[in-house]
């Protein structure tokens, strides 16, 4: 046999084997029992078990149950949502009564002598015509305040009107919220260094980690009335 016919006896044979895998494929896949083409397609395109199971793990998109309470002040003016661990205490100043709500994680840092002293989120209410601004201004006047930045906004569709200011080692923040002649004042804490305490604490009060959780009960404020 020369070279010629060699070539092509070569080349018919790798056409038939070709032809032959090919039959032997498409035959079993046809001749599965009970399975139409269109169903090994769909399970093609389903998912797998691993990605069945990580779809369970996505939220449902259900809201979870919020474990807060609701404050309601003693003349009924307003409530905010708090979370329920926090501690109440009952707050009376010279010019505003209301409330302190605190972490007690926050509280737990401290001694028993030194816990009364420790102050979270402050919220009282009053009666006024004043809009915010000019109530705040009303209420420090000659007072020394280190104010280090105010400003007027919305909270939950109230007009507000917010103070930032750090003197003798507190650093703090204001809101003032009005409607209907009424206003509730709110006052927290971010930093108190040693020089901030009379001998009643021994050392400094980070609130940072608890700031967040003060202006989202701020947020929610709502007037009763």
């Amino acid at each position: 046999m020369n070279k010629r016919n060699l070539a092509l006896v070569i080349v018919v044979l790798i056409i038939l084997a070709a032809g032959a895998g090919y039959y032997l494929r498409h035959k079993s896949v046809l001749s599965t029992p009970n399975i139409s083409s269109e169903e090994v397609i769909t399970s093609q395109e389903s998912s797998s078990f691993i990605d069945a199971f990580f779809e369970k793990l996505k939220p449902s998109g259900k809201p979870e149950q919020s474990n807060l309470k609701e404050y309601k002040d003693a003349a009924g003016i307003f409530s905010i949502q708090y979370p329920s661990s926090w501690v109440m205490h009952s707050e009376k100043g010279r010019l505003l009564q209301g409330t302190s709500l605190t972490p007690p994680e926050l509280i737990n840092k401290y001694s028993a002598e030194e816990q009364p002293f420790v102050k979270g989120l402050i919220a009282a209410a009053t009666e006024s015509q004043e809009t915010p601004e000019a109530y705040y201004k009303s209420l420090v006047s000659g007072i020394e305040t280190g104010q280090t930045e105010a400003r007027n906004l919305t909270i939950n569709g109230y007009p507000a009107y917010m103070v930032k200011g750090n003197i003798r080692g507190i650093s703090y923040i204001i809101y003032i919220v009005s409607h209907n002649n009424r206003i509730v004042y709110f006052n927290y804490r971010t930093m108190e260094t040693e020089e901030a305490h009379q001998d009643n604490i021994k050392k400094a009060i980070d609130f940072s980690p608890y700031v967040a959780g003060f202006e989202t009960a701020v947020n929610s404020i709502r007037f009763l009335k």
